[in-house]
């Protein structure tokens, strides 16, 4: 995963510096994109297919939400139910976002 592990740190570095982004932001999309990259266990930017982002999609769909991940965007949730849809989408945009670039 070494190339995969330049690509974020490289991609962190630009947000944080050239992008001028918060440090807490910084902190989420490293969060999102290491969750993405240990579910996929890519070693390289080529292997990321829409295969491969629809099956990590679908997991979070079907993924019981954590007790901190009931109270994002400020709505409640049960203990054990499936992750909200706004969770599930930032998570898939920090990774098109990073992809992307």
């Amino acid at each position: 995963m070494a190339e995969v592990a330049k690509l974020l740190t490289d991609y962190l570095d630009y947000l944080e510096i050239e992008k001028n982004r918060s440090p807490k932001t910084r902190e989420n999309y490293e969060r999102y994109l290491k969750e993405f990259l240990r579910f996929t266990n890519i070693k390289t930017s080529q292997q990321i297919t829409e295969d491969v982002v629809r099956k990590f999609r679908l997991d979070l769909a079907h993924r019981p939400a954590t007790p901190k991940q009931t109270h994002v965007g400020g709505s409640t949730g049960a203990h054990g139910q499936p992750i909200k849809k706004i969770t599930q989408n930032k998570k898939y945009k920090f990774n098109a976002k990073f992809w992307s670039n």
